[in-house]
């Protein structure tokens, strides 16, 4: 009795696809080349900060204000019947940033300067003022003073500049 036996996957002899050196190669060079454009069509600024992310460091922001336009923001409308000035009253009231000066966050007084502005004054002496909002933030010592010098600075004085440090 004669059986035919298949042949085993071991013992066909399939050719394995190699990859050749050059072919490497030239895809290496073509992703550095891509990389190279991307980098070349990037700005200045957006260089730096993607190296400071790739090199996990602190990105100094070159974002300054114009100290003399002042930011105006003009209503939308206006309809007494949709929001009367009773309640516009109360809402503005609740508004008004008193905050204990003790562990004072800046997240609260940032949120309060971006409503009231840097220059308004309150008749309540509980509220902090706009120029105080504006000390409190820009004075490492204000925030310092707040949580008894027990609390990081906001600002970070690094080889590449001042910074602010979040969290």
């Amino acid at each position: 009795m004669h059986t035919m036996s298949t042949p085993s996957r071991r013992d066909s002899k399939q050719p394995q696809k190699t990859v050749s050196a050059r072919t490497m190669l030239v895809v290496q060079a073509l992703f550095l080349g891509s990389l190279l454009a991307a980098w070349i069509c990037t700005t200045g600024s957006d260089r730096r900060s993607l190296a400071a992310a790739a090199l996990s460091r602190p990105y100094p922001l070159d974002a300054f204000p114009k100290a003399d336009v002042a930011a105006v923001v003009t209503p939308l409308y206006n309809q007494p019947d949709l929001v009367s000035d009773q309640q516009l009253a109360t809402v503005i009231k609740k508004l008004i940033p008193r905050f204990s000066r003790s562990h004072l966050r800046p997240n609260l007084i940032e949120h309060a300067l971006r409503t009231w502005g840097g220059q308004v004054r309150f008749n309540n002496p509980d509220a902090i003022s706009g120029p105080k909002m504006v000390e409190f933030l820009t004075d490492s010592a204000r925030h310092l003073e707040s949580w008894d010098n027990k609390a990081k600075p906001l600002l970070e004085d690094t080889p590449e500049g001042i910074h602010v440090r979040f969290g």
